[in-house]
Formats: structure tokens, sequence, C-alpha cells
């Protein structure tokens, strides 16, 4: 309905039931059905097109779009477009016709693979929702085939608009960034990864379609640990052992059985937990049982399962703390988010914890993906490059800011990342999503007296890295 209505204020010289049978013949000629979504976006380009071309203005010249390879199928169903739509311009059409049909390409999901590897886009995907998973709190999902095959094509497709300059929308933004503000978070500073590796940049749209995907995998009841058993026994005595411990533990799925001399650390590692008859030099997630595996044992086991499935609170032996009372400012009065970046950015390199240009750094991700996430929070955030040291300055607004045309702000989280390694990234991310995600947090930020008092509620989360 929001579309329609737009359509028919900025293209009321078109009938819009005309341009609906133009895409349904698109359709029936590429055996394919276009997304609710992507049908409207792909009707205004051929209304814009077909305006221009009947007022003479046709493309003579190659442009980037010629470089996409169209099919037959897909330049036949651009070329029936415009022999109905536009007579006597027929000698004249022919890079109109295979712009058109580049546009088919861009706005389904077919078509891709002969521009794309799928393999390595598939791989960058997997690495990715791999980090997200080990920042996720407070539930779990997993990464399916069919997970990894719809972020993998959504970045595909990513990846062609931005190379042929073809900006999409997608509905629902402004209700993921409410529904789920730690997800979109996460995501958000996640994907950086992804958009260096490929040279591209995803917008708040793309942020937020990418979270409803995973969001869609993501099942709030707890789900089985998945476990290997490792014994000395031959295997039909294993496999008993290992039939006993799942029928008398809940949330548990033991998918592979090893004897101990066919041990690779490599191929048990992957595995949430180790459970075994043999003692092991690998320590982590390894749980040592008796042959009989005796009741004591079982407990032990359920007790295990019970600790995976809450929230994993890290080692803090050796934790340090990313929050300083001299970094937290209360009622910043300010009007443009611009001031506010540049203050914080500022305290950050008088206290020492940024270079120059950090600021500069920091605007190229906000002018193409804006930082707010939902629950009056915006967490501008810089890695390594120009950081020396990690830190994180927190902005209490005096007033509720616009940080874009749909989100207002209160808080702001102004985070200089320089973390040594990854485990140090998750743990942080892990606790600070968790923190923001409990709407009582925030609310406490926000009636604080003084900074002292956003100090010692941010100490008391116990958030460290």
């Amino acid at each position: 309905e929001k579309f329609y209505n737009y359509f028919l204020e900025m293209y009321d010289y078109f009938d819009i039931l005309y341009l609906q049978e133009l895409l349904k013949d698109v359709e029936d000629d590429l055996e394919m059905t276009f997304t609710d979504t992507d049908y409207w976006q792909l009707m205004e380009y051929v209304a814009v097109t077909l305006r221009r071309v009947r007022k003479g203005n046709v493309i003579v010249e190659k442009n980037i779009m010629n470089k996409l390879n169209v099919n037959n199928d897909q330049y036949t169903a651009a070329k029936n477009l415009f022999d109905t739509a536009i007579h006597g311009l027929q000698a004249y059409l022919g890079l109109e016709i295979r712009c058109m049909a580049a546009q088919f390409i861009v706005f389904s999901n077919h078509g891709l693979d002969d521009e794309i590897n799928m393999e390595y886009f598939d791989a960058i995907t997997r690495e990715f929702l791999e980090h997200l998973k080990a920042i996720v709190a407070n539930k779990r999902f997993v990464i399916s085939e069919g997970l990894v095959h719809d972020v993998s094509l959504f970045i595909q497709k990513k990846k062609a608009q931005e190379t042929f300059a073809i900006s999409k929308r997608y509905d629902f933004r402004q209700d993921i960034k409410h529904r789920f503000p730690s997800l979109y978070g996460i995501t958000l500073t996640t994907i950086e990864e992804v958009e260096s590796c490929l040279k591209i940049s995803f917008t708040d749209d793309d942020i937020a379609y990418i979270v409803m995907l995973i969001n869609n995998a993501i099942d709030e009841s707890d789900h089985p640990v998945n476990a290997v058993f490792i014994s000395a026994a031959d295997f039909h005595t294993s496999k008993y052992q290992a039939n006993k411990i799942m029928r008398n533990v809940e949330n548990l799925a033991i998918s592979k059985i090893l004897h101990y001399e066919d041990i690779k650390e490599s191929s048990i590692t992957k595995f949430e937990l180790i459970i075994t008859t043999v003692p092991l030099e690998l320590k982590k997630n390894v749980l040592l049982v008796s042959r009989e595996i005796s009741d004591d044992d079982l407990e032990k086991i359920s007790r295990a399962i019970t600790e995976k499935q809450n929230v994993e609170v890290a080692d803090r032996d050796e934790a340090f703390q990313l929050f300083d009372p001299k970094l937290i400012l209360c009622d910043v009065n300010a009007k443009r988010k611009e001031d506010v970046i540049s203050r914080g950015c500022q305290l950050l390199y008088e206290k020492g914890y940024v270079k120059k240009g950090f600021e500069k750094k920091i605007w190229e991700r906000e002018k193409t993906t804006p930082t707010s996430i939902g629950n009056s929070i915006a967490v501008p955030h810089g890695y390594k490059t120009y950081v020396k040291k990690s830190g994180i300055v927190v902005m209490r607004l005096k007033r509720p800011m616009n940080w874009t045309y749909e989100d207002r702000i209160e808080i702001v989280f102004l985070m200089a990342i320089d973390f040594n390694t990854q485990s140090e990234v998750y743990n942080f991310f892990q606790q600070f999503y968790a923190f923001i995600d409990d709407r009582s947090n925030i609310k406490a930020l926000k009636n604080a007296r003084d900074e002292m008092e956003i100090w010692e509620i941010l100490q008391q989360s116990g958030i460290t890295a």
C-alpha cells in the first residue's frame, strides 16, 4: 500500500495496471516470480525507462550494465517488453534491451551463478555467520546450509547491485531495529569483515535484511548441544554407551562416535562438547566420564549441558575494563549527530586512545550505514586503524536527537576497538549486546544522576574484554 500510494503520486502519468501486465509477461517469459519489494522497484525502473525512451532519450553508448552477462531468455523477455510498450524505435533499442535484461538479473534470484563464484561467496558467508554466532548471547541458532545459501545469495546480489550501481530498498527496517537491537548491532559490527573482503558497503536496509534472515534461523528454545563421544571400546560398545547417555540426558545430540586412536584434534574441536572415557590432552569443552556411564556421569553431563545453554561468562582473570569515568559524558547538548561524534572522537584523542584521522574513519562508515541500532542507542565505531588502545565514550544526550530521519537517539556508545585476539572481540560484543538488549539497563542509564552513576551501572554489568 505504501509503495502503491508513492507510485501513484510520483508516476501519475502511467497506468499502474498496464505496468503490472508488462512485468507479469516478464515473469511468464522467465518462468519465475519477483518478490514484492523487487517487483515494485523494478516497476519503477520500467516506468522511468519507458518515459525516457518515449521522449527520444535512448541509451546509445555502452555502460556498466552491459558488462553483466545476459542470457537469451533474459534478453528475449526484455525485448518483448519493449516491443509491447514502444513502437517505432526498435532499431535503436539494442542497448536499452540489454540494460533492462540486466535489471531482471539483479532484481531476481536467478542469473547470478554465471557471474560469481558461488563457493567463494558461500565460504565468506559461512565465516561471517560463525563469527556472529560466537557473539550472539541468550540464543542459539544452527548455521544450516539453507541459512548459508540465503545470506550468501543476498551478498552476491549486493555485490552485483553495487558493481552495476543499482540501489534497492527493503521493508521492515525500523521494525527489525526495534525488535532486535542487539542482533542488529552484532550484525552491523561483524559485517565489516565481509565489506573489507568484497570491497562493498552495506546500507542499514541491507543490515536489516540480513538480520531478518538470521532471526528466521534462530530458535529461542534450547537446541541440542552437538557432542562427540570418544571411547577405547569397540564400535558397538561405544554406540551402546553413547545411546545410554542420549536416552538419559536432555538437549544433547551425540553426532559422532570415535575410537581414541582415530582422534584428530582438528576434527573434534568443532563440537560443542567432547565426552570421553579416555583422558585427553585437550582440555577445552572436554568431559571425562567412566566406562560404565554411571548416574554420577549422567548428572555431570546434564550439568555441563545446562551450563552450555546458559550465557557463558568468559574468564575475566586477565580481562580489562573498557569503560572509564573520564570517557563518560552526561547531558550532552547537541543538535546534530555530527557534533556528538566530533565531541566523542575529540575526547578519545585528548585522552590518548586514538590518532588523528579516527573521526574521518568513523564518518566514512556513518555516511554509508548509520549506526543507530534501535532502543534509542547508536554505536559509531572504528577498529584498529587510528586506534592506540581500546576505549568507549558513553554519551547521554540532554534531549533525544534525530540520528536518521527515522531514529531518535538518547545514548551513544562511541567505540575505539583494538583487541588483541578474536576471542576478546567475541567476549566484549557478546556481553555488550546482552547488556543493551535488556531495556531495564538502558532505562537505568537514562535515569542516572551523573557520570559516576553511569560508570557504576556499567561496572556492575561486568562488561570486559
